[in-house]
């Protein structure tokens, strides 16, 4: 697979990265390397399949942000791997002594017997993933207790959907300058990590992201989760899986996909209309990602406890550890069905991540795999455990939230559908905790454009301003706010009330 790579000494990286080639771009806008050498900064993808080689691309920026938020947007990224380079660095000055300390397992008092019982989610009469109302709070309590992740709907309004779809369209049109949104022949020049889902790791800085991470019914969900009022927010990116079958394309396009190497004479493959309004439907197999089963993975190093800290400031290094409750998330912008690509887990295998490590802890070979706490704590499920099996496809509504344990083995499944699926990526910690806190502070950075005013709730969840009991919390929720720029969301549907919830699983 082909990443965004900022060069040798980097730890973290951009989605998508532009060479800079011309005199007209400041080099001081880019993150430099340690030897003060500019590395490229949009390197995009071309194909996700294994059947086909992948192809690099490099393409000058065109002046397609209107609201100049990629320059702000490769800021962040600057930010976010100078504190990594600094956090690698003081990991280099550590005594051994030390370093074999945090990286002991914390396991000693769980026992190594592991017997794993599978699960099933269960499912509205719609197919969708049982959810609730953001103010069922305790129904929200147990399913997540159950399963590890839970489904809150009807958080986004129509308004706000659509708004978050536009703003995820115009990210990737600013950092990959060559995608159309209107003609597909274009998408196969796509940003980095399209083999997950994923829109590389760059934070989208929007107005309606913007709007969405500080939505109080997306607080009110946190806070029911982590038992607690006072809390950050993170900033964070999007995904976005492209429609991998039935693509509709010109017949002008025909010579150009062929070049791609896409069959356009596959018996699949469908003609619709007739002279100038003639579409040819035809399927993308290499667009596909990788299988959910293939990458299921913790965020939380099942030896130590710690947990993935991208996007945020690392307080205390020894905190992120002992296995505390830490939680992860996405906005749903379209609907995640069977088909077209969306959240994959094994539900309940949250509770055994200490057994797991305890099981596994002769293992050599795993325990060499360990990272530092504080790093990218990302640990693939071996393919041979039974875990994998297990896995499962959560379908949720367009407009949902989506938590999960940062303790859950997890990924993204495939798109096999001609609809694309979008999400934004965001999630929520302690403020009391002293362990994290928010990597971008400057208010200006984060401000989408200069008249975006931050509602104290947003004050409070960046941390540019300390949390105050009273003058944030006391204010009831709308629930006939429409969900747009600085609102809540729209009114649950009474079709869709949850099933029973099954409060037992193990």
């Amino acid at each position: 697979h082909i990443f965004a790579v900022l060069g040798p000494h980097s730890t973290v990286a951009p989605s998508v990265v532009q060479q800079n080639k011309t005199a007209a771009t400041s080099a001081a806008t880019y993150p430099l390397r340690k030897d003060g050498v500019t590395p490229p900064l949009f390197v995009v993808e071309m194909g996700t399949s294994s059947s086909k080689p992948m192809k690099k691309y490099v393409f000058e920026q065109k002046p397609v942000d209107k609201l100049n938020l990629g320059e702000k947007e490769l800021r962040c990224s600057k930010i976010d791997l100078e504190y990594r380079e600094s956090l690698a660095s003081e990991i280099a000055n550590w005594s051994d002594n030390k370093r074999a300390a945090l990286l002991a397992p914390v396991n000693n008092d769980v026992e190594s017997d592991f017997k794993f019982r599978p699960i099933e989610v269960p499912l509205d009469r719609d197919g969708y993933c049982q959810s609730f109302s953001f103010d069922k709070t305790q129904a929200i309590s147990d399913f997540f207790s159950v399963y590890g992740f839970v489904v809150i709907r009807d958080i986004l309004s129509e308004e706000a959907i659509e708004d978050t779809k536009e703003e995820i369209w115009d990210f990737i049109e600013r950092h990959v300058p060559s995608v159309n949104r209107n003609k597909p022949l274009t998408w196969d020049t796509w940003m980095s990590k399209a083999t997950f889902g994923q829109l590389g790791d760059v934070s989208v800085l929007s107005p309606q992201f913007a709007a969405n991470r500080t939505n109080e019914k997306v607080y009110a969900a946190f806070r029911t989760i982590l038992q607690e009022d006072e809390l950050y927010v993170n900033i964070a990116g999007a995904g976005a899986h492209r429609p991998t079958r039935k693509v509709p394309f010109k017949p002008e396009d025909i010579g150009k996909l062929q070049k791609q190497g896409v069959d356009t004479s596959s018996a699949s493959n469908e003609v619709r209309g007739s002279g100038k309004n003639q579409t040819l439907l035809i399927d993308r197999p290499d667009w596909i990602s990788k299988e959910g089963k293939k990458w299921l993975h913790w965020d939380m190093n099942p030896f130590t406890g710690a947990i993935s800290t991208a996007t945020w400031a690392v307080q205390d290094v020894d905190k992120n550890r002992e296995y505390r409750l830490r939680v992860q998330g996405f906005l749903a912008v379209t609907d995640g069905k069977a088909d077209n690509g969306g959240f994959f887990c094994v539900p309940g295998a949250h509770k055994l991540i200490r057994k797991w490590a305890k099981h596994h802890s002769e293992d050599s070979a795993m325990r060499n795999r360990v990272l530092e706490p504080f790093t990218n704590a990302r640990y693939y499920i071996p393919a041979n455990d039974p875990m994998i099996d297990a896995g499962q496809e959560i379908a949720v509504r367009a407009g949902s939230l989506v938590i999960w344990n940062s303790a859950l083995p997890h990924s993204n499944y495939p798109n096999r559908s001609s609809e694309f699926r979008m999400v934004q990526y965001l999630t929520m910690t302690s403020a009391k905790d002293g362990d994290f806190a928010p990597l971008f502070t400057d208010i200006e950075l984060v401000r989408p454009v200069p008249e975006y005013s931050f509602s104290k709730l947003g004050h409070r969840l960046h941390g540019f301003e300390p949390w105050v009991m009273g003058d944030v919390l006391d204010k009831p929720y709308d629930s006939d706010d429409d969900g747009s720029v600085g609102g809540g969301g729209s009114k649950s549907d009474p079709e869709l009330e949850p099933v029973k919830v099954i409060s037992e699983g193990f």
